[in-house]
């Protein structure tokens, strides 16, 4: 069966020609009558993928610790921004807020809650997780603060769309959506792209390059933290999830996630010499003490809980789940101290 965004897609083809993967993703995350993210709350066990926030409650009290450390950091400002990119259902947030409050009031009270969301669905959802608290929204990130930010990005940079370029006889030429017997498919640029050869397949990731660009210039003083799944090699990394599971990209459009691996490498390269990492998400959130706040939890849980909190434990901080398959990586302005988080990091260089 045909969704109507394929069907929409497939008239764009026949009018202007194949689209670029970037273009496809685009539509597929972001159309406003039919993208993924724009009309569904995609999360936890009822949705398509589970974040870490929804995972466990710990992950948000971790941040939310390496936050306060930001902020005394920087000599506790008041006010200042506390903001997210992509904040899914609110959770994070909310969690950060919450353990801000308990452990340091006076940050809590210079907090100004601040999340960048571009789906009206999603944001209807944060607004009812954060009702609670004075939280405000923005579609995109300001030019520039006029205070201190902190800034929380969790697997915002796999859903910035790519381009593909394939080799050739050494020679690159883009991959692009067409139209293969009347569907969706994948077809080949005639027309070679001029590109350093590097690898065999190689995606390029201008939408990361201008959000990462942007952080930067919005940020006078402060401190942005990011946490994805990827690596630092080149290769095909474009995959579609639907109810937890891998799905072919071309299947439903606008109804399962497409994401990438982040190449952590150009994501550090965009940052500069105030990047750091990226680090393996165990270690950061083992030097922050996620697992001795794990284990409070379980010593306080009646027993039907503590299985979860150890499975909760276990998928965040296991080298064979998240653990080793999400990196971190911190950037600070040039006025602040480092990041926690990346002391193990620096003691290998």
């Amino acid at each position: 069966m045909t969704t109507p965004l394929e069907a929409k897609l497939a008239d764009r083809i026949r009018a202007h020609g194949p689209l670029t993967v970037a273009d496809y993703m685009a539509a597929c995350l972001y159309d406003p009558a039919h993208g993924y993210y724009m009309t569904r709350d995609p999360f936890g066990a009822k949705g398509d993928f589970t974040t870490a926030p929804e995972i466990s409650q710990t992950f948000g009290e971790i941040l939310g610790a390496w936050v306060a450390d930001a902020w005394l950091k920087m000599g506790g400002p008041t006010p200042f921004y506390l903001a997210e990119l992509g904040p899914g259902r609110g959770t994070l947030m909310a969690d950060v807020l919450r353990i801000l409050g308990k452990v340091l009031p006076p940050c809590r009270t210079a907090a100004r809650p601040t999340l960048v969301e571009v789906s009206p669905f999603l944001k209807a959802v944060q607004q009812t997780t954060l009702k609670d608290h004075a939280a405000q929204w923005h579609t995109e990130l300001p030019p520039r603060f006029d205070a201190p930010v902190i800034l929380l990005a969790n697997e915002v940079l796999d859903a910035l769309p790519v381009r593909q370029f394939e080799q050739v006889d050494g020679t690159y030429y883009e991959r692009l959506v067409g139209l293969v017997d009347g569907r969706l498919g994948w077809v080949r640029a005639t027309t070679p792209t001029p590109l350093p050869p590097t690898a065999p397949f190689v995606e390029t990731h201008d939408a990361q390059h201008t959000l990462l660009t942007q952080v930067r210039a919005a940020i006078s003083k402060g401190y942005a933290l990011f946490l994805d799944y990827g690596g630092v090699g080149q290769a095909d990394t474009l995959q579609a999830v639907r109810a937890h599971g891998f799905v072919d990209v071309f299947d439903g459009p606008g109804t399962a996630d497409l994401t990438t691996h982040v190449n952590f490498a150009e994501v550090c390269a965009t940052l500069g010499e105030k990047s750091h990492g990226p680090t393996d998400m165990a270690l950061f959130l083992t030097e922050l003490g996620l697992p001795l706040r794990a284990a409070t939890l379980w010593k306080a849980a009646p027993q039907p809980e503590r299985d979860a909190i150890e499975a909760a434990t276990h998928r965040l901080l296991s080298p064979n789940a998240m653990g080793r398959h999400f990196q971190v990586v911190a950037w600070t302005s040039d006025n602040v101290p480092p990041p926690a988080g990346f002391d193990h990091a620096n003691a290998r260089h």
